[in-house]
Order: C-alpha cells, then sequence, then structure tokens
C-alpha cells in the first residue's frame, strides 16, 4: 500500500462519511475525528452516549499496518472503562487485519457504541450509576442525569431564581441574576422545558418538597432567633437582678462603716 492508496481511503472515508468524519493532515501524520452521534443508534430517544473518536497514523500504518494512536477526543455518557473496551477492540482489529480498514474501524465503534443502552458513566449529581430500574433523562446539552436527581436540582434552582428575583423586586435592585430558572449542573446551559416533560410531576412534586424545606427551616430560624432574644433577656434580668444585690450590699456596709 503506497500513499496513493492511503488517500484514496481517506477519499472514500469522507464519502461514506460526509457529516461525521473529517480529516487533517500535518508533516505526513494523518488525523481522522469520527464522531459517533445518538442519530447512529436504532432508536434515537435511547442514544444516550455519543463521543468522537480519534485515529493518528502515518507512514507505519502503510508499512506495519500500525496506527499510531485511536482515543476518545471528546465522550457523553461514556465511563473512562468503557472507553478502554472500545479502543482495545479497535486496537485488536489493526492487529489482525490489513489496510484499508478504516472504515471497518469507525462501524465498529459506531456498533460498539449503538449497543450501550445505558450510560456508563455515572450521574453527575448523586454520583451513583445508572441502571433500568432507576429512570433517566439527558439533556439539550447531552448530559445524563437520574430523573429523581434532576427534578430536585430543577425544582431548587427555578425556585431559587424564582426568590432572588421577587426579592430584587422589593428592594428595587438592578443586579442581574446570573442565570435564569434551571442550568445544567455540568455545563451550566440554560436547560430547556422540554427536558422534563416526561418527569414533569416528579418536578413538581420536588418543588412542593423544596418549598416545604424552606418554610421549615424558616420557622426552625424564628424559634432560634425567640429563644436568643430570651435567653439575652433573661441574663438581662439576671445582671439587673446582681446588681441590686451588689448595691444593697455595699448600702450595709457603708451604714455599718458609719455605725462604728
Amino acid at each position: 500500500m503506497n500513499m496513493e492508496d492511503l488517500q484514496e481511503e481517506i477519499d472514500a472515508l469522507i464519502a461514506i462519511f460526509p457529516d461525521t468524519v473529517s480529516v487533517s493532515q500535518e508533516n505526513g501524520v494523518y488525523t481522522i475525528h469520527a464522531a459517533l452521534k445518538p442519530e447512529q443508534c436504532a432508536d434515537i430517544e435511547e442514544g444516550f452516549v455519543e463521543g468522537e473518536i480519534e485515529f493518528i497514523l502515518d507512514k507505519m500504518y502503510l508499512s506495519e499496518n500500525s496506527i499510531r494512536k485511536i482515543s476518545f477526543s471528546r465522550s457523553r455518557g461514556l465511563g473512562l472503562e468503557t472507553i478502554q473496551e472500545i479502543t482495545s477492540k479497535l486496537y485488536d482489529q489493526v492487529a489482525h487485519y490489513e489496510p484499508p480498514l478504516l472504515f471497518q474501524l469507525i462501524s465498529t465503534a459506531e456498533d460498539l457504541v449503538r449497543d450501550i443502552r445505558i450510560p456508563t458513566l455515572p450521574c453527575s449529581i448523586c454520583l451513583c450509576d445508572f441502571d433500568e430500574t432507576n429512570p433517566f433523562m439527558k439533556t439539550k446539552c447531552f448530559h445524563i442525569f437520574h430523573h429523581e436527581c434532576f427534578a430536585m436540582w430543577y425544582a431548587v434552582k427555578v425556585e431559587d431564581y424564582n426568590r432572588e428575583k421577587l426579592a430584587q423586586k422589593k428592594t428595587g435592585s438592578t443586579s442581574k441574576i446570573e442565570h435564569k430558572g434551571c442550568w445544567c449542573p455540568v455545563c451550566r446551559k440554560t436547560v430547556d422545558i422540554s427536558d422534563i416533560q416526561s418527569f414533569s410531576n416528579l418536578v413538581q412534586n420536588k418543588l412542593k418538597e423544596y418549598k416545604q424545606l424552606l418554610h421549615n427551616k424558616q420557622i426552625e430560624a424564628s424559634r432560634r432567633q425567640e429563644e436568643w432574644q430570651a435567653s439575652l433577656e433573661s441574663k438581662s434580668a439576671e445582671d439587673e437582678e446582681g446588681e441590686n444585690v451588689l448595691f444593697v450590699a455595699d448600702a450595709h456596709r457603708t451604714l455599718d462603716f458609719f455605725s462604728d
């Protein structure tokens, strides 16, 4: 295989994957990026993982059937162990087959990602793994969370925003609030309302829970304030009584002195 054969393989690759493959070349080193998008899954709604895999190859690919490096330059929903398993399988193919094999490597990566129905990266809020028994969701920015976790996050952020906005209105403050409503805890992009439509009832329940929690905290803070105030008043009364006792004692000593 020579350089012309490699260029033909790359041209064919771009023709087959016009929207997902890009190639750059510098000093005889080729870098090939292949996007593994959720649209390539059998069911788009079940596509909870995506990524971009990178192949770096040079003249060794032609002479010794070797690829310098295979790695994920970006991934969502894929844990480190899963990424290592995928790249290991791709390296095995490189060791057992001869060029041209870039199309085969990309197709294999797509198949491996397509078979992953549950994210192998833990939830960024609770840091627990995903499983089939605990519903999870993905945002428009493609970050994945448990329904329960994100519902509480959404409720807290929306309620805090509303309270801050109300406080500004009462005080006449014009300072800018950094985020409107809820934002992604990973990338801080604003969360679309459509992201929570499938579990909106859960969000409303969490919102009620959070409001009740804030109410209970306010009651507790008021109770402690009253106790503290009562303690101050009690201490003040004790100090005043002590001062009266000392005054009487001093008066008696003075009278005793003059009596003598």
